[in-house]
Parts: C-alpha cells; sequence; structure tokens
C-alpha cells in the first residue's frame, strides 16, 4: 500500500516487502513483475509516472535486500484494473498499490 501522492510505503508494505526478500534469495532464477498503480480516474503522463515511481520504490527496496535487478520487470499501469471505486476515500486507498507477480521460476 502507498500513500496519497506518493511513491512512499506504509510500514505495513515494508514489513511485507521484507519477507517477501527473505523468501526470494531462496529463488535466484524467479523473475518478478512488479506492477504500479494509482487511484484517479485521470490517467494523465503525471499518473502514469506516479504509477511507475511506486513501482520503482518497491524495485529499489528489493534490490537493496540483495536481489539483483536483473530478475525484476517494472511497469506503470496507471489507473487500470481498480481494486474500488475512485469516488470514496476507501476505493482510492485499494486503489493506490503495487501488486507484485512471481512469473518464472
Amino acid at each position: 500500500e502507498t500513500k496519497p501522492n506518493s511513491s512512499q510505503v506504509t510500514s505495513a508494505g515494508i514489513r511485507e516487502l521484507d519477507r517477501f526478500a527473505e523468501r526470494l534469495l531462496l529463488y535466484p532464477e524467479a523473475v518478478i513483475k512488479i506492477e504500479g498503480y494509482i487511484a484517479s480516474k485521470n490517467n494523465s503522463k503525471e499518473n502514469i509516472k506516479l504509477s511507475e515511481r511506486r513501482a520503482d520504490i518497491v524495485k529499489n527496496y528489493l534490490i537493496n535486500k540483495g536481489i539483483p535487478e536483473i530478475q525484476f520487470i517494472v511497469e506503470g499501469m496507471g489507473n487500470q484494473n481498480p481494486r474500488g471505486s475512485n469516488d470514496t476515500w476507501e476505493g482510492r486507498k485499494m486503489n493506490r498499490r503495487v501488486e507484485i507477480y512471481v512469473i518464472e521460476q
């Protein structure tokens, strides 16, 4: 989970990333896709860049935990695939996110 209009990871997100990095170190052949999302109806260039920054922050955090950069595919998804309504605070909170997928092992 990220904070509104930022690319900062919450403290709960950091704990999840730490656990993920520990497990990922056991799989050096894994390919990881990181997708960043925004909570907005406006998919402007600025918002796409924000979604990319969110994904990059997560990638860089995992690199600092010892995961090689070559293992990552990073993409800013903008406002695609909303989890909630952008008309409510709770919905926007659900839409501000980074998703991580293991696509190969």
